[in-house]
């Protein structure tokens, strides 16, 4: 009799064992298929509050990338147009190098001033670039054109109208960037302790290139090649600005690249955190399903003999 409680005993072992081993290997089936160790709260309190926080670093930083890629994608019509800027400049310059010369006949500066206006309105389409809904020289007033052209009286006279000012936008946790450049910077500035303003120079050369019925050629001459004094510092200013573009938008990529990396970092947290070992897990429910057909084969064998014990001898 104790021989039957012993088997039965064996018995229920091997019962709760294949229990165990059919549990942990539905579980495993379910990493697998899924790819996740941790679901929900249950699975793991602990590593299921942790991702949850580093879920909510990635959607913060995904967010910081997309305002990355927005200043990255504006930059580089920043760099365009100051470039345009400066190609402007140069004929300018150019024609006031020609033009402040003593030789040159009133025919030819009036035809020079006619050619000035027109730079000078092409410099204003440059000031007003847009880009989707926003003038990207507007700084915060970035909704409407920041130049505003009046011919009225033949000569353009170009005022800006938008902001100095420029809006910040976050690039990470704890810092802050202008999120674009006004045009009261590209146009306006200090060169070697000089003010320029490059619309103001540009219509006084104007103006001294079309007066030549009210100053002698020698008054002129002088009155251009002061002028040219001025372009020249126009075209320095211009140079610098876009060395500053250079750097803003150098600076834009190099926190690409650092919040790409943080990305990676994050992802790789998480899934550390939640995400199944999958060769791991293969291997373990191959282990646990070899267990199980033993087991299986164990218990079969203790259930004859059980049933052996019962027969007559």
């Amino acid at each position: 009799m104790s021989m039957r409680v012993g088997d039965n005993f064996t018995y229920q072992v091997y019962e709760t064992q294949l229990s165990n081993l059919q549990a942990q290997m539905e579980q495993t089936s379910e990493e697998v298929a899924s790819g996740k160790k941790v679901q929900v709260p249950s699975d793991n309190p602990s590593s299921y509050a942790q991702n949850l926080e580093v879920l909510a670093q990635q959607s913060q930083n995904t967010q910081y990338g997309k305002n990355l890629d927005s200043l990255q994608a504006t930059g580089s019509y920043y760099e365009t147009s100051v470039n345009s800027i400066g190609n402007i400049l140069s004929s300018i310059q150019q024609l006031a190098v020609e033009q402040s010369s003593s030789t040159v006949d009133a025919d030819s500066r009036t035809a020079a001033a006619d050619e000035v206006n027109d730079l000078i309105q092409q410099l204003a389409t440059v000031g007003n670039t847009k880009v989707g809904d926003t003038y990207i020289f507007g700084g915060t007033q970035s909704n409407n054109p920041p130049y505003t052209v009046d011919t009225s009286s033949g000569a353009p006279v170009v005022t800006f109208q938008g902001s100095a000012k420029v809006g910040q936008v976050a690039v990470n946790s704890s810092t802050t960037i202008d999120a674009g450049i006004s045009g009261q910077s590209i146009f306006t500035g200090t060169v070697n302790g000089q003010s320029v303003d490059i619309f103001q120079t540009l219509q006084t050369f104007g103006a001294d290139l079309a007066n030549t019925a009210n100053l002698s050629t020698t008054q002129q001459t002088a009155a251009l090649e002061t002028d040219l004094g001025n372009i020249s510092s126009c075209v320095d200013l211009t140079a610098n600005n876009l060395a500053y573009v250079g750097t803003y938008t150098k600076n834009i990529n190099n926190l690409l690249t650092t919040n790409a990396n943080a990305n990676t970092t994050l992802a790789q947290d998480s899934s550390s955190l939640v995400d199944v070992d999958m060769a791991k897990a293969v291997s373990d429910y191959t282990t646990l399903s070899t267990a199980y057909q033993a087991a299986l084969y164990t218990m079969s064998k203790v259930e004859s003999m059980n049933i052996l014990n019962y027969m007559p001898a």
